[in-house]
């Protein structure tokens, strides 16, 4: 069910009106408004949703391009509600789910010849995969997306990079995961891309911890490097998983003082932006 209360709440309510009042592109466009709010405080289940009963009534529009239809759907398309009903998927943890709503679009991207898109989507399905434990399927699509990107330095590639490095990291592949890492971080630098830095840096610091030979306090300073970049540039999700990894390495590390406090103040301040506390986890 879309969420009964807030922004999304009221916009679901009033797609409801539109749609049974006969006007599926009304409806539509304050679904997406329900979509954008739920997505805006952390609400993936509300805002998955929402996107889900967007691709509906897309399908039921005569003509998404015609003036209605255009200015319900506000610059993205079918494949594109279908891309953030697939992220926001894997945001609730149905990576099943995930891959259904992603595979098309792979398909179309890649008929279609559009690299950097189709290199995203499969990064998107690479995380599905991983969660599902299919972790061969998961390192052949970012190696065939790194091979997309071939080139000049991009946000995408060093998107790429960093969720090797992530993969390396769940595969307890420390040494693979820190040089993975650095290459995304040098990449992401090179772009300007904060997030991909950001998520570069966490796997790095958790590598370094972890790894036989690391150095802990060379680990936990990129912890809390790739905490500061979630807070300045990273989602409301991302940022969550920043707080949680930062504050799971301290507690690993018997520092429990410094672990509490990591997760304290992620939690008032999360707290704050407006992401309800059952969901900071």
């Amino acid at each position: 069910d879309l969420a009964p209360a807030g922004p999304a709440g009221l916009a679901a309510e009033r797609a409801h009106h539109w749609e049974a009042a006969g006007e599926p592109a009304r409806a539509l466009g304050e679904t997406l408004a329900a979509a954008r709010a739920a997505e805006a405080v952390l609400a993936p289940a509300e805002a998955l949703a929402a996107l889900e009963h967007a691709v509906r009534l897309y399908d039921q529009l005569s003509d998404p391009s015609s003036a209605g239809g255009a200015a319900a759907v506000r610059g993205t398309d079918r494949l594109g509600l279908l891309e953030r009903a697939g992220n926001a998927a894997i945001a609730t943890g149905q990576h099943d789910r995930a891959i259904d709503l992603l595979t098309p679009v792979y398909t179309a991207l890649a008929a279609a010849g559009v690299p950097e898109r189709l290199a995203t989507v499969m990064t998107q399905l690479s995380i599905a995969e991983r969660e599902r434990g299919r972790l061969d399927r998961s390192a052949a699509l970012l190696a065939d997306a790194a091979d997309l990107l071939a080139g000049p330095p991009s946000a995408a590639l060093a998107t790429v990079l960093a969720r090797q490095a992530d993969l390396h990291l769940t595969e307890l592949r420390y040494q693979d995961c820190i040089t993975a890492a650095r290459q995304a971080i040098e990449v992401a630098q090179a772009v300007t891309a904060p997030h991909a830095e950001a998520v570069a840096r966490l796997a790095l610091g958790r590598a370094i911890c972890w790894a036989a030979a690391g150095s802990d306090e060379e680990g936990v300073a990129e912890m809390h490097r790739g905490l500061a970049l979630t807070r300045r540039h990273g989602d409301l999700r991302t940022r969550t998983l920043a707080v949680y990894h930062t504050a799971l390495v301290l507690r690993s590390l018997n520092r429990f003082g410094a672990a509490l406090m990591v997760a304290r103040d992620g939690y008032e301040e999360l707290s704050r932006l407006g992401a309800s506390p059952r969901r900071l986890i």
